[in-house]
């Protein structure tokens, strides 16, 4: 019999066509790009009498892709006449996805395991320069307050009648070394290699705390803290587009957390409020923001971005949803948010925005963890 005349009876046939939709109708019009494949697998199975199974790619009527694994059966009539196929497939699209995520997420860990080690080395020499650059600092008061007193002790000898010469040979001497220039440069030199070296410094830390693996455990964190080293990794994100300003309340109350999975969260809406800013094409500003809300910590990051239009508002937060060009995106972000946040820490996320004037995403981590919280506490909801 052939591929065509085989009806399908029951059938899930994908994720964008429904069952009814399916029955008595022919395998070919799953698909609209691979049709002439599937009636190629139902005609081999005919034609041999044996099963196939398999993963296939499709695209369905309405332009999406889909992954499905699939088998097609034989049935045979008691005189072992082919009699019917049964065509059976199952849609993996999103276990794919999944299966794309996990990978990436494992790929991250490496990276940030990596990037521990990194820090531990830059760190070590950093040290070495700046421990030296402060012994400069310190011992070049003296070294110019000598070269001040050698200058008066030359023009007090000029004037006692010292062999013109020798005045001569140390003038040329302060000229060749511009001691006046250096004395005046040097200072804010050093001042300068300081300060690089401190924000060196800053980086490294920033760059330890974040990739420090919490291996899932819950451990009492200091969320200003977390929120500061992460702003600080994202820094070459947003330098070029806004001003960053760190608004966290001094006495905050430490919250029982999952810390890199916490940090990893607030890096997401730090690096989303810099590519909504960069939309609009002018310099902006991002303000994070923390302060303690009765048995919660709320952090906010505020931004003067776009903002969010109202038709996708309700999508957000759903896994794989992104409005960004391909390859700028994953739509990950704020789906690893939404399960950090409320599923993990039993906390709420949500956000205000309005169009053209930005968007601020509203953090709150319970301060105790969930399991010592009392019956009393309900968890909050997303």
């Amino acid at each position: 019999m052939g591929a065509s005349a085989t009806p399908i009876r029951r059938s899930h046939a994908s994720a964008a066509t429904a069952p009814e939709e399916a029955a008595g109708r022919t395998p070919s019009f799953l698909a609209t790009d691979r049709s002439h494949a599937l009636e190629g697998i139902l005609r081999t199975v005919a034609e041999r009498g044996e099963p196939w199974c398999g993963e296939c790619t499709w695209r369905s009527r309405d332009g999406s892709t889909l992954v499905v694994t699939g088998s097609v059966s034989p049935v045979h009539d008691g005189d072992g006449t082919l009699s019917s196929l049964v065509c059976v497939q199952r849609d993996i699209t999103e276990t794919r996805h999944l299966e794309r995520s996990l990978n990436t997420a494992r790929k991250l860990e490496a990276v940030g395991r990596l990037a521990a080690g990194i820090a531990h080395e830059i760190n070590t020499p950093a040290q070495y320069a700046r421990d030296n650059t402060v012994f400069i600092e310190e011992a070049l008061p003296p070294i110019l307050a000598l070269l001040e007193a050698q200058a008066a002790v030359v023009e007090a000898a000029r004037s006692a009648g010292v062999a013109e010469t020798l005045l001569e040979a140390v003038k040329e001497a302060e000229e060749a070394a511009q001691l006046d220039f250096v004395a005046a440069e040097l200072p804010s030199a050093i001042a300068s290699v300081k300060e690089g070296l401190d924000r060196i410094a800053r980086i490294v830390r920033a760059m330890k705390d974040f990739a420090h693996p919490s291996d899932g455990k819950m451990e009492a964190c200091d969320l200003n803290a977390v929120a500061e080293a992460s702003v600080t990794v994202a820094q070459n994100e947003w330098k070029h587009h806004a001003e960053v300003e760190l608004d966290f309340q001094e006495d905050l109350p430490s919250v029982t957390c999952i810390r890199d999975e916490v940090g990893q969260v607030i890096l997401n809406l730090i690096v989303n409020a810099t590519h909504a800013i960069a939309e609009t094409g002018e310099r902006g500003r991002i303000r994070v923001r923390t302060r303690a809300e009765g048995e919660c910590v709320e952090l906010r990051v505020e931004d003067t971005g776009t903002g969010i239009p109202k038709a996708v508002r309700d999508k957000v937060f759903d896994p794989f949803f992104t409005t960004k060009e391909v390859g700028k995106g994953t739509g990950q972000g704020l789906a690893l948010a939404h399960s950090v946040i409320v599923e993990t820490h039993q906390g709420q996320i949500d956000f205000e925005t309005e169009e053209g004037e930005g968007t601020t995403f509203i953090v709150r981590i319970p301060c105790q963890p969930p399991e010592a919280r009392s019956d009393d506490a309900r968890p909050l909801r997303g």
